[in-house]
């Protein structure tokens, strides 16, 4: 299939009408209906108008999330959902735009994420919590990615049990 970007949208001689460039907003899921989230898709939209943000935290992927939960496992063994956004999701976005932790460093999915798209040569950003934006080096420095489970310590009150209660996001304290 001959895909080719003319501006604002991907022209696909197989869709009808072309879809706009959708642009992922990787970033920790203790960030997920907060104000920071809502300023930081806002912060996004306005730097980026041609593109659709798409948000992970919205109800059909965290459905799609669910779902791709209950039939695969990692490579431990443990169940996972992650598999939903690098084979459904992220295939159908253009570029993408990351939030590390205020100590630069990313959590597992958020990385794995970044990383999926520069490999694919896709146009990646870092945005922050003050809503500024950079382009994410290429290649992500491996350095930065926390392990599974030094991102849950940072997400749940109880990482081992990977409870229910989120633990605040704290930007730049």
């Amino acid at each position: 299939m001959d895909l080719s970007n003319k501006g604002d949208y991907v022209i696909d001689p197989y869709e009808s009408p072309p879809r706009k460039k959708r642009m992922y907003f990787g970033h920790p899921i203790n960030t997920y209906d907060t104000a920071l989230e809502a300023k930081l898709v806002a912060a996004l939209e306005a730097a980026f108008p041609d593109y659709e943000i798409v948000n992970p935290n919205r109800p059909e992927h965290q459905v799609g999330y669910a779902e791709w939960e209950k039939t695969h496992v990692d490579a431990d063994g443990k169940p996972t959902g992650m598999g939903y956004f690098f084979e459904v999701v992220l295939p159908t976005c253009d570029a993408g735009a990351h939030l590390a932790w205020p100590d630069k460093m990313f959590g597992k999915g958020v990385f794995g994420e970044a990383d999926w798209q520069q490999k694919r040569e896709l146009p990646t950003w870092e945005i922050f919590p003050d809503g500024s934006i950079a382009t994410l080096p290429t290649p992500l420095d491996p350095s930065r990615c926390l392990t599974r489970e030094e991102t849950a310590a940072r997400l749940w009150d109880e990482p081992e049990k990977v409870s229910t209660v989120k633990v605040p996001f704290k930007p730049y304290q």
